[in-house]
Formats: structure tokens, sequence, C-alpha cells
């Protein structure tokens, strides 16, 4: 996480684009993998498209909603930053949970097929 938030203010809004190619990378390997028997049909393109799509939705849905909470309830951004220092411990527990779940992802399929 330290290393993505560097990253992210060195690169600027090309960011988005590197996120996305990892993002495109990642899946069609986990597909290749550990999902599809013939790897050569694999398509690219709904992969792609996905990502793009869902990275699309974020990037103009999340500004959007954040905005019209902070219109509509002023005193919220406060209420949330006290609550982000009190809970900020939690946050390495959730960095540590995700990359547990993830992990998770790529042996469960393996571990599944031979319990069978």
């Amino acid at each position: 996480m330290p290393l993505a938030v560097v990253a992210i203010f060195c690169t600027g809004p090309l960011w988005l684009l590197i996120a996305v190619a990892m993002s495109v990378g990642l899946e069609g390997k986990y597909y290749q993998w550990r999902v599809i028997r013939a790897p050569w049909r694999l398509r690219w393109r709904w992969i792609v498209a996905g990502s793009v799509l869902s990275s699309s939705i974020l990037l103009m849905l999340l500004p959007t909603l954040a905005l019209a909470i902070k219109e509509a309830q002023p005193r919220l951004e406060w209420h949330l930053y006290i609550l982000c220092l009190l809970y900020y411990e939690l946050f390495w527990e959730s960095v540590f949970a995700s990359v547990a779940l993830f992990l998770g992802s790529f042996f469960a399929p393996g571990l599944l097929r031979r319990m069978k």
C-alpha cells in the first residue's frame, strides 16, 4: 500500500492506465491458470472491456457520489474524519485480510478439486 500511494502521486493520471493494465494481465493469467482448461480459448477482449468499463464507472461514479454526499451532509465529512482517526489501526488488519483472501482465491479451486 505505501508503494501504491507513492506511485499514484508520482505518475499522476497515468496510474489509472497502469491499474487497468495490471488488472487485465492478472485476471487473464488467473483465468488461464485456474479456470480455462484451454488457454488459447481465452477472450482477452472481454477481459479488457470489463476492466475498462468497471474502472470508468468507478472513476465517474465515486467522485460524483462523494461530492453529492458532502453537499447534502457537510458535517458528515468531519464525523468521518474522526472515525478514521479512531479506526486507523483497522487499516492494516483489513490490508492483511485482503491479501489473505486474494491468495486464498488462487489456492481454493485446486484444493476443492482435490477434495472431490
